[in-house]
């Protein structure tokens, strides 16, 4: 039986029984859903101030704008406050690491990213 392989078929084999349309993840959203988590106003995340009760969330915005999104660190950079991308790099970095050594904090990234996925 001939026939073509399509996108479709392709996701069929593949175990995907329907293709859902993907949603798009702005980085607003990713800010906005991890300042509620911490309890944070939006404006923290994107300011200076360096304290670690804003800094970890911040990097945790890094990390997800890095997971959900094409952007570049550089560009990352400019939506998080305009950091250098070396910065943004650190913070994914960051995040990646304390989330394979503390559960807890695997938990809240997972929270948080259920929340932006719906």
């Amino acid at each position: 039986v001939g026939g073509t392989i399509d996108m479709e078929l392709a996701k069929k084999a593949m175990g995907e029984a329907e293709a859902r349309p993907e949603r798009r993840i702005s980085v607003q959203q990713i800010i906005e859903a991890v300042s509620r988590y911490f309890n944070i106003k939006p404006a923290d995340i994107t300011g200076k101030r360096r304290n670690a009760s804003i800094a970890f969330p911040r990097q945790i915005c890094m990390y997800l704008t890095r997971k959900h999104t094409r952007y570049s660190l550089g560009e990352i950079g400019v939506y998080l406050g305009g950091r250098d991308h070396s910065t943004i790099l650190h913070g994914v970095r960051t995040v990646e690491q304390r989330t394979r050594a503390d559960s807890d904090i695997a938990q809240q990234i997972a929270h948080i990213d259920s929340s932006l996925i719906g």
